[in-house]
């Protein structure tokens, strides 16, 4: 997906992982999450984006499809929604009691996928600490 340079310099600072030049082309699983695979990419002699035919896998015991949406009041029954996104505590906590947000939904500021990517980190991180706290 594309991201501007300083999207891709902001989001490399907080830790994010960047790979040029690939596609996601399949899931892998096998009775659970196991990764992703994706076609390395080179642009054609039209300039056009084409598959190589060479892929590469990824584990993951998540993925997360982060094209953009918009909020359905209907589906989020007790959160509260301003300006077509979901308020949020300091810790990522809807007004919903243990229900978080992160990503695009929410508002926090620049409309940024770096920064979508970095309230989705700093949510995962807010609900890692809230299930610890649970369980002890």
């Amino acid at each position: 997906m594309s991201a501007t340079e300083f999207e891709q310099d902001l989001a490399k600072t907080n830790g994010v992982v960047v790979r040029y030049w690939a596609k996601p082309v399949a899931i892998k699983a096998n009775g659970k999450l196991m990764g992703m695979s994706f076609e390395k990419t080179e642009l054609d002699a039209s300039g056009k984006l084409v598959g190589t035919g060479e892929t590469f896998d990824v584990p993951a015991d998540q993925i997360l499809k982060a094209i953009g949406q918009k909020i359905k009041p209907d589906d989020l029954a007790g959160m509260e929604i301003t300006g077509g996104k979901i308020i949020v505590d300091d810790t990522y906590q809807t007004t919903a009691p243990g229900v978080f947000a992160g990503g695009d939904c929410i508002k926090s500021g620049e409309d940024l996928t770096v920064q979508s990517v970095e309230d989705g980190k700093q949510a995962a991180i807010a609900i890692d600490a809230f299930l610890k706290t649970a369980s002890a």
